[in-house]
């Protein structure tokens, strides 16, 4: 079935849920920890890439798999790919009100550190 285009906007808060391991309320700081984390891993680029979507309107939830290729700042680490599913919950205007972003929490680790290729 083909529904018509959904245009999520942003306000300045959000319920961003990373992974069962910390919830932020605010964009500024979901972007500021995301900022941190990827410098800290060494992370100089990152590339998305869609593998699945799928919109459930009566829910007001989209949500869909990204693959993300991260190039590290570190010659001695590898560049790795990862799967990510994400959730975004949004309210009768449009307006996200809630995402959830679901990972291999080990399995990223494993490769921040270079360890899933050995």
């Amino acid at each position: 079935t083909l529904i018509k285009e959904l245009h999520l906007k942003m306000n300045e808060h959000v319920l961003f849920d990373m992974n069962s391991q910390g919830t932020l309320t605010r964009w500024d700081d979901v972007f500021r920890v995301e900022k941190t984390y990827t410098t800290c891993l060494g992370i100089s680029r990152r590339t998305y890439t869609c593998h699945g979507y799928t919109h459930e309107p009566k829910k007001q939830l989209a949500y869909f798999i990204l693959g993300e290729h991260n190039e590290r700042s570190m010659k001695i680490l590898p560049a790795f790919d990862f799967h990510v599913m994400i959730f975004c919950y949004y309210d009768s205007n449009g307006i996200v009100t809630k995402v959830d972003v679901q990972y291999d929490q080990m399995g990223f680790y494993m490769n921040c550190f270079g360890l899933a290729a050995m």
